[in-house]
């Protein structure tokens, strides 16, 4: 079965069900609808804390190669003496990895509710699209009592 979207444009019932499911989704599930888009989040990433690492695994298909694109790095909690904004996360393939993002300072990065977005760039090793990615704090936010963030990592499977 088919649908004439115009005289020219023809889809399949495949193509129509995956159109009208992407239309009609919420902003929320707009990632689940592509095929192509995949992500890791990693809760709780306790910016105050060196040995804070949290792994997670990549929404994609074990037969398809991950392609990153973006870090979203989120404020979730922070208390007591004000961020400083100086703590640096790193996102790889194995535990303490930098191939997927080394180090990097979260510039100003102090408040609830604020990101620092990195966009992902440059040579990356082979990830499959189910990989789990191991999220790193490499050097700490110099004040503050509690400071945890989520960090996504997204990108596109092919």
């Amino acid at each position: 079965m088919s649908v004439r979207m115009s005289p020219t444009v023809v889809l399949t019932a495949v193509a129509q069900d995956a159109a009208t499911a992407h239309i009609t989704a919420d902003g929320l599930s707009h990632s689940t609808v592509e095929d192509n888009t995949v992500i890791s989040t990693h809760a709780a990433l306790d910016l105050l804390n060196a040995a804070s690492e949290i792994d997670a695994a990549l929404s994609g298909d074990v037969a398809k190669k991950f392609k990153p694109t973006r870090a979203i790095i989120r404020v979730d909690t922070q208390t007591g003496a004000g961020a400083t904004g100086d703590s640096q996360v790193q996102i790889g393939t194995s535990i303490a990895g930098t191939d997927v993002m080394a180090a990097t300072v979260m510039t100003n990065l102090m408040t609830v509710g604020q990101c620092f977005i990195v966009d992902l760039t440059g040579v990356f090793p082979d990830i499959a699209g189910n990989a789990t990615l191991h999220v790193k704090v490499a050097v700490v936010d110099t004040t503050g009592t509690t400071m945890t963030a989520t960090v996504e990592v997204e990108g596109t499977q092919v």
